[in-house]
């Protein structure tokens, strides 16, 4: 709810034309892409640690804050530069932490069937 009403939010600004003016007084102070990726990582993070201290798992709120990202909040060089830098970084180091994670807190014992299987034999 808390994210949704994020989105809500900057939607409003936008339609205000008030995030133009906040873009324009941040991207004059933060021009480099550290300084946006920096940013761009503290909301992230931000978003994980709010959403698992509301019980639900940490991806969930990396995710939505990510959502958020887009061409108009960010703007479109900002955008394409942050997306290059945080692509590499996910596909690089996140996304295999997060399946390890997953592999290392899955039950083997679920897998004690052998109709379950040779279901998973035949879909291989």
């Amino acid at each position: 709810a808390l994210m949704f009403g994020l989105y809500v939010l900057i939607r409003h600004l936008e339609r205000t034309r008030t995030w133009g003016f906040l873009q324009a007084k941040f991207s004059a102070e933060w021009r480099s892409k550290g300084a946006g990726f920096a940013l761009l990582m503290v909301l992230l993070v931000g978003a994980a640690l709010l959403t698992q201290a509301l019980d639900l798992t940490y991806v969930v709120g990396a995710f939505y804050a990510g959502v958020l990202v887009t061409h108009k909040t960010a703007g479109p060089s900002a955008h394409r530069s942050i997306s290059t830098v945080f692509d590499t970084i996910s596909w690089g180091f996140f996304i295999p932490l997060f399946f390890a994670f997953v592999g290392v807190q899955m039950n083997l014992r679920l897998l004690d069937s052998p109709g379950l299987i040779a279901i998973l034999a035949a879909l291989v």
